[in-house]
This record gives C-alpha cells, structure tokens and sequence, in this order.
C-alpha cells in the first residue's frame, strides 16, 4: 500500500513494522521514522487506529486469559516468517 506521497519512509516498510512499533518491540525501520511517517500520512494512521482497536478488543475478548509459552511462541514464528515472506517479495 501507498499513499501516493513522497515521505522519507515508504508506506510498505512503515505498516510491515507496524505491529511491533505499536508494542514497543524491535523494529526494522527506526521508530522516530515510523512516528514522523504516520504524523504526515493518514492512510498508515488509520490502519495503526484499526490494528490498535482489533488488538483492544482481542485483548478484552481473552480477559484474562494466557495461551501457553509454546502456542505464543510457535505464533510469533509464524508472523516473523509472514513478514519476512511479504519483504522479500517487494
């Protein structure tokens, strides 16, 4: 996705971080990139209001709820592998 507008971080790489930006975890594009980007451009704005809204409500949904270490872990690999599959095709 872009927006159509020259920023100095392309769209893509901005919401391929985006998960780990909004949970403060390492990211693969500086975070005071990722911040000036979404301040200048709307589009990526909105989709980290959507993906911080879908996590409140999942979170609110599993109350107190934790999955097991090994499910939590297995997952994270999985999204890593997505993230990297995605990258390596642009």
């Amino acid at each position: 996705m872009s927006c159509g507008n020259s920023h100095e971080t392309h769209c893509q790489d901005v919401l391929d971080a985006l998960c780990a930006f909004m949970d403060n975890e390492k990211t693969t594009v500086d975070r005071a990139l990722i911040a000036a980007h979404l301040s200048e451009c709307p589009p990526c704005e909105n989709e980290m209001l959507v993906d911080r809204l879908m996590k409140g409500l999942i979170s609110r949904a599993c109350c107190a709820e934790q999955a097991p270490e090994g499910l939590r872990v297995n997952i994270h690999a999985v999204i890593t592998q997505i993230q990297v599959d995605i990258t390596s095709r642009s």
